[in-house]
């Protein structure tokens, strides 16, 4: 939450703040009334792209930023997978051979 007050704070100063903002209230409106009782909410990686524009982080090094950011998560999962040998789909049921 400490990130949202922050952006709901500088928000009229960058568009695609104000348009992240607006899109994840009507988001999280929608998924309330399809889903109730879920509580779904956009995490953090939702304000990704708006975040590195508000910075002026050159569009081309969006992709590179982001990756970079998710190698540890990535390699965290290869690692576990390797361990116990399966394929980590924490919400999947395996249903093949062994």
């Amino acid at each position: 939450m400490a990130l949202r007050k922050k952006l709901l704070e500088s928000s009229g100063a960058d568009t695609s703040l104000d348009l992240a903002l607006h899109v994840e209230a009507t988001a999280i409106d929608v998924l309330e009334e399809v889903k109730p009782g879920r509580s779904l909410y956009t995490n953090v990686e939702f304000y990704a792209a708006a975040i590195m524009k508000s910075i002026d982080l050159k569009p081309e090094l969006f992709t590179p930023t982001f990756t970079a950011s998710r190698v540890i998560g990535w390699t965290a999962h290869v690692l576990e997978q390797a361990e116990n040998n399966v394929i980590y789909r924490p919400q999947s049921e395996y249903i093949g051979e062994l």
